[in-house]
């Protein structure tokens, strides 16, 4: 039996990490399934982005360890912006998989993590749960 992935296409999804290669590998895991995509490189340009473009994204996919501003705060700051962010689903995409680690990030106001490295099923998985 088939998968139906038709409820992802044309959504727009913001990932953010500091480091290059890890906002592509999520795109990669995520190509052929009719996604947007904006990219930030830092928890500052996310704040940045996501109050310019918070009409269109649907999902963030959040890294947690970024110097200047990290994860946590990063997320702090976009559930305070008005119209769009106490609404974004928030998913944590990190390393950091101990238990007390993930209920930080759930504290903070994500919605859900995803250990890195990243299961693209996984992946999948917890992003349809959210849009």
């Amino acid at each position: 039996m088939q998968k139906d992935y038709s409820d992802l296409q044309g959504k727009t999804i913001l990932v953010i990490d500091d480091v290059q290669i890890n906002s592509d590998i999520i795109m990669a895991l995520l190509e052929g399934f009719g996604l947007n995509f904006l990219c930030a490189y830092g928890g500052k340009e996310a704040v940045e982005v996501f109050q310019k473009e918070k009409d269109t994204i649907d999902l963030i996919l959040m890294d947690i360890n970024m110097p200047e501003v990290d994860g946590v705060t990063a997320t702090k700051e976009i559930r305070q912006i008005p119209d769009g962010g106490a609404q974004v689903p928030i998913i944590a995409v990190t390393a950091n998989v101990l238990p007390k680690q993930i209920e930080e990030y759930l504290q903070s106001g994500m919605n859900d993590h995803i250990g890195k490295p990243v299961d693209q099923k996984e992946l999948i998985r917890v992003m349809k749960r959210y849009m």
